[in-house]
């Protein structure tokens, strides 16, 4: 509110600049009446009556003189209380527009704005240091992680002014307070440097060797080195490692990298999920009102696939290699390929082609590089909800797939919770990282693996 008070304002607003006394308007000097005299008077009556006459001319000229420089001070006065008025209607009207309109209806009845913000204070304003505390420790608690550097430091600056908002006010125009000032800067350029990643540890160095940095500085080579790292490939950045769907249009001659489900039989998975065809969707062949395992295009495909007397494992690994071998080109080429993406096309390559299990879903493949679990069949998803804010899968060639919605994965064996629905994906993906958070344990060998 400071900020928005600059200036005079905030002496109106705080009450350092009080109210002026309404001035009263002076009364302006009658004029005597001279006394009327009879026709017969004699001379000393008349001399008589020419003296007082005098000496009332004389009074109301001095009166006359006394209300002009009267009235001159009342026209000051006035014009300093009608100037008072005006800013303080403007430092109400900046108050009012500051605030949500269900807090501004309280205080719009009260006279000054003054006695305005006195009645925000004593109603809102947090008391003791509970407050203070726990933003010190959110403070404390700040890590740059996987955040821009801008990103971090707007987050950082948030937490710094509502530190300020609650420490005691400062005059911070004296020395004393300014040297204050100068140190808390200091303090704080040191532990924001110190929450940066690892990467940015010869800069920080050097930053921190060079003495009192302005912030403005420092944030101005973060971003510089930020942008060296980046471009130099040593700038980790998570990617989720996927391959994009088939073209729905087109007539398939082989099947796809990953088998699809064939659908059981009995009732539909709609049904089993609590929904209607007219919310069912097939990703197959991009139509409503069915899903993929009653799909019959798709059953047709697989019946003509199979009848060619072409084997689906004969060329599923061919397909697999293909893709392998174009995703490294585009992570070579693209020249900003992370240790995960990499690490990723490596267990990518190192597993053998998924199969179908035997209960006609498709298997699961174990990926050191996807960010967390995603399958493209949403009936073997179960309690489907949709997400707060819109996610996208980035894929190693750089397309974005939506995600649709989260789902819990149930089988007889296991249950695994927070699965996306991604249904451009075109295999289903268990991610290695989302399994170490929850504490599960990957253990990997030549031609097994274990969690």
């Amino acid at each position: 509110m400071r900020i928005h008070m600059r200036g005079l304002l905030w002496g109106f607003l705080s009450g350092e600049v009080s109210c002026p006394p309404c001035p009263v308007a002076p009364m302006a000097a009658i004029p005597s009446v001279p006394p009327v005299l009879a026709a017969d008077a004699s001379q000393a009556d008349r001399d008589a009556a020419k003296a007082l006459d005098d000496t009332a001319v004389d009074a109301y000229d001095q009166q006359m003189s006394t209300y002009s420089d009267t009235l001159s001070a009342y026209r000051d006065a006035l014009s300093a209380y009608t100037q008072w008025c005006n800013d303080d209607a403007r430092a109400a009207a900046v108050l009012t527009v500051s605030i949500l309109p269900q807090f501004a209806s309280e205080f719009m009845g009260l006279s000054t704005v003054a006695t305005m913000w006195s009645y925000l204070c004593q109603r809102y304003q947090p008391s003791g240091d509970a407050l203070y505390l726990s933003v010190v420790r959110q403070e404390h608690a700040l890590q740059q992680s996987d955040s821009s550097v801008d990103e971090f430091y707007t987050q950082t600056s948030a937490i710094w002014r509502q530190l300020d908002s609650l420490r005691s006010v400062v005059c911070g125009a004296c020395r004393c307070c300014q040297t204050m000032r100068s140190d808390l800067e200091f303090q704080r350029v040191h532990e924001f440097l110190s929450r940066l990643r690892s990467e940015f540890e010869p800069r920080r160095a050097h930053l921190l060797a060079g003495g009192r940095v302005p912030i403005s500085e420092v944030l101005a080579e973060l971003r510089a080195e930020e942008t060296r790292l980046r471009f130099a490939g040593l700038l980790a950045v998570p990617l989720v490692l996927a391959v994009r769907a088939p073209v729905p249009s087109a007539r398939l001659t082989a099947p796809s990298l990953v088998p699809t489900p064939l659908g059981g039989v009995g009732r539909p998975p709609y049904a089993e999920k609590g929904r209607s065809r007219r919310d069912t969707f097939c990703d197959y062949c991009s139509r409503p009102s069915h899903p993929e395992s009653d799909c019959r295009q798709k059953q047709r495909n697989q019946r003509r696939s199979s009848s060619s007397g072409t084997p689906a494992s004969s060329s599923t690994p061919s397909l697999i290699k293909q893709d392998i071998v174009r995703l490294e080109r585009l992570l070579a080429s693209s020249g900003s390929s992370s240790t995960g993406s990499a690490a990723a096309v490596a267990a990518f390559t190192s597993s053998s082609p998924p199969a179908s299990t035997p209960s006609g879903t498709s298997s699961w493949v174990l990926n050191s590089g996807a960010s967390f679990h995603m399958s493209s069949d949403s009936s073997a998803l179960s309690s489907l909800r949709p997400l707060d804010s819109p996610i996208n899968v980035l894929t190693a060639d750089g397309t974005s797939l939506p995600v649709a919605s989260r789902g819990i994965l149930s089988t007889p064996s296991f249950s695994v919770s927070s699965v996306s629905h991604v249904p451009r994906l075109t295999m289903n993906l268990f991610s290695a990282a989302q399994l170490t958070d929850f504490g599960c344990h990957v253990i990997l060998d030549t031609d097994s693996c274990s969690i």
